[in-house]
């Protein structure tokens, strides 16, 4: 996914990477309204824990995906969370936004945020179907050594939800242990 980086222009602390034929970089703060994000991604934390969903051709990573007609991006980063991790979310705090820029010059955006987790259900569910072989909590620290892919861009946008989940999110629900559930 990731072949390069390069310092980014706009937002400072953020590398600007290629993912497949995109320029990707990250814009900290409000979720930009034009163009409306076509995805969404969300950071469920619980204490010095994330949530990571493994996705059918994908592996370990946070809950994402297309926002669908008619939702929100905050909307599409809840319906994901409870697809793909099994996990309905209270607070979402917006983080920021990753911004594709295509060779073409068109500009795209895919919402970032985090959350905590208010209930948990039996296990990740879409319908009678799941795009999810399992959900794990991962200390953050072993999150490289798990995710799916690796990259300046994604190890900067994960610090910045670490330091932020302190501040922004209150300490969370005791959770189970999913470690026989896999």
């Amino acid at each position: 996914m990731a072949e390069s980086s390069e310092p980014n222009d706009t937002a400072g602390a953020f590398p600007c990477v290629q993912w497949g034929d995109d320029r990707v970089d990250f814009v900290p703060g409000d979720i930009p309204a034009d163009p409306a994000p076509f995805a969404s991604l969300v950071f469920p934390f619980h204490g010095d824990r994330v949530l990571l969903a493994d996705i059918a051709g994908r592996g370990w990573c946070i809950p994402s995906g297309r926002v669908e007609s008619g939702e929100t991006p905050e909307d599409a980063a809840r319906r994901e969370a409870l697809e793909e991790a099994g996990v309905r979310l209270g607070q979402v705090v917006a983080l920021g936004a990753y911004r594709f820029r295509s060779p073409a010059g068109n500009v795209r955006h895919a919402a970032v945020f985090l959350a905590d987790i208010s209930a948990v259900e039996s296990a990740p569910t879409r319908g009678t179907q799941t795009e999810s072989n399992g959900r794990q909590w991962f200390a953050v620290e072993d999150v490289a050594d798990h995710y799916y892919v690796q990259d300046p861009l994604l190890d900067a946008v994960f610090d910045l939800a670490w330091r932020m989940r302190e501040l922004l999110l209150p300490r969370g629900i005791p959770m189970p242990d999913w470690s026989s559930e896999n």
